[in-house]
């Protein structure tokens, strides 16, 4: 499987990203609190079939607040995209 790129969304503390990849090995850098884990969990939602899919309060993205959360509420169906 080859990922050129991922778009992520209200996710943790991605406001709205998208990641672009190269061919062949990639690394992922950066400091602390930059979101690496944060890279790898999204994709592993994606991926991994036997991670589970519920999402927590923290796994939602702090720089939406929670009155546009709840007047706008994630939809899978509406990515905007």
């Amino acid at each position: 499987m080859y990922i050129s790129k991922i778009i992520i969304e209200g996710f943790r503390n991605f406001p709205k990203n998208v990641i672009q990849f190269n061919d062949g090995v990639n690394v992922i850098i950066g400091h602390n609190n930059a979101g690496k884990t944060s890279l790898i969990k999204a994709i592993g939602l994606i991926i991994d079939q036997n991670i589970t899919k519920r999402l927590e309060i923290d796994d939602f993205s702090k720089s939406i607040s929670l009155h546009n959360l709840q007047a706008l509420p994630p939809d899978k169906y509406n990515s905007g995209n």
